[in-house]
């Protein structure tokens, strides 16, 4: 079993094209196989335009997932999820059905989670208050 490593931030790519920075375990995220990338630098890249996302958070938007299991020495076996940085690592790792991390432990994939986006409703839900107004003004 690979040991908890050092938290470092690494870039997640949207599916809406966007890029966010979000921190994580470099000793399980620096697998290429899992698509993250170090943050883009300069006033385009996510940290400057404030798209900064937390990993266990749902809002505004749920990163994908694998989740596989590992066999242990002992028989033990283990379920974990791993976060997957892009969509074209997601569709790479159910084509192979394994995710080696440190070169020797092969996880078994059993299932995957896409990408999950929470969004802010552009009119009243008239849930709660009955009242009507929207959550967005008409720009100028």
């Amino acid at each position: 079993m690979a040991t908890n490593g050092s938290r470092r931030w690494f870039q997640y790519t949207g599916d809406d094209g966007n890029t966010y920075a979000v921190e994580l375990d470099e000793n399980v995220y620096e697998t290429v196989a899992l698509g993250f990338t170090a943050i883009q630098a300069g006033p385009t890249g996510p940290q400057a335009q404030g798209r900064v996302i937390s990993a266990n958070n749902s809002r505004p938007l749920t990163m994908r997932t694998v989740r596989g299991q590992f066999v242990k020495a002992n028989n033990d076996i283990v379920y974990k999820s791993f976060f997957v940085g892009t969509q074209a690592a997601l569709n790479s790792l159910i084509a192979a059905g394994v995710l080696v991390l440190g070169g020797t432990q092969n996880w078994s994939l059993t299932g995957s989670q896409g990408e999950v986006r929470v969004l802010i409703p552009a009119t009243d839900t008239a849930q709660l208050d009955g009242d009507i107004d929207d959550n967005f003004v008409a720009g100028p």
